[in-house]
């Protein structure tokens, strides 16, 4: 066999060797991405188990003494708050008005349009009722915030109206952005002209000592905004269907 017959064979091998190697790569970076796809889920499912319990106050939005606006929440002075309708408790067979049935059909069919199974029971009993509010500016300052919830253990610390990250923490609310435009926290996915479920989940890794206020943050100059359910809980919450007002430890 010539040195010519001999190289070219020792290239052809060569080559089989590195396709061989190459394929066998390839089955071994699918089986990780495959691992990694099942721990990914496997993580997200135990996330969604977690325990949920209200960390901020007053979820109904309630609004006891009869100041305008609901209890137990922080609210820039360039906001001002209307009462849009208060949901009855009571199922449709025993009394909820046509006008509350109304109201949550319409939130139902525009959160449908990103969670097309989404059930709100508009004609059955809810534990409680809950108000609708409608918040508005004019004027934009310095400081942009909007409104917030009150942490739970506020009476514990002092007042204080913050919240820790040191867990998985999920705020939400039911939003219509009606005019204008706000941004994180309980209104992040918020549109205008439609009924949303906005969400977002803190994540609590290296968040030793970190804290949040829930306040969204008012990006334009005016705007009228109306929301229903606004609060905070632990554990992990993915879909409207599981929002509320949470059990809280008082």
């Amino acid at each position: 066999m010539s040195l010519e017959t001999q190289i070219q064979a020792l290239v052809t091998a060569a080559n089989n060797l590195t396709g061989s190697v190459n394929g066998k790569m390839g089955q071994i970076d699918a089986k990780v991405d495959a691992a990694q796809a099942a721990y990914n889920a496997q993580l997200a499912a135990l996330a969604s188990k977690l325990p949920r319990l209200g960390i901020t106050q007053n979820f109904a939005m309630s609004d006891a003494g009869n100041l305008g606006r609901p209890d137990n929440f922080g609210y820039h002075a360039e906001v001002t708050w209307a009462k849009v309708k208060t949901i009855s408790q009571q199922s449709q067979a025993t009394g909820r008005p046509a006008e509350d049935i109304a109201m949550l059909a319409e939130i139902e069919a525009d959160v449908r349009e990103i969670y097309p199974d989404f059930n709100i029971r508009k004609s059955d009993y809810f534990r409680r009722d809950f108000t609708i509010w409608r918040g508005s500016w004019s004027a934009k300052g310095a400081s942009s915030y909007f409104i917030y919830p009150r942490t739970a253990d506020g009476v514990l610390n002092n007042g204080v109206a913050s919240v820790p990250l040191n867990s998985y923490i999920t705020v939400g609310a039911f939003v219509r952005v009606v005019d204008g435009e706000l941004s994180g926290t309980w209104a992040t996915g918020a549109t205008r002209g439609k009924w949303r479920w906005c969400s977002y989940v803190y994540d609590p890794i290296n968040s030793f000592g970190s804290y949040t206020h829930l306040h969204p943050m008012r990006v334009s100059t005016s705007g009228v905004v109306e929301m229903a359910l606004v609060g905070g809980c632990t554990g992990v919450v993915s879909h409207p269907g599981a929002w509320g007002a949470m059990m809280a430890l008082g």
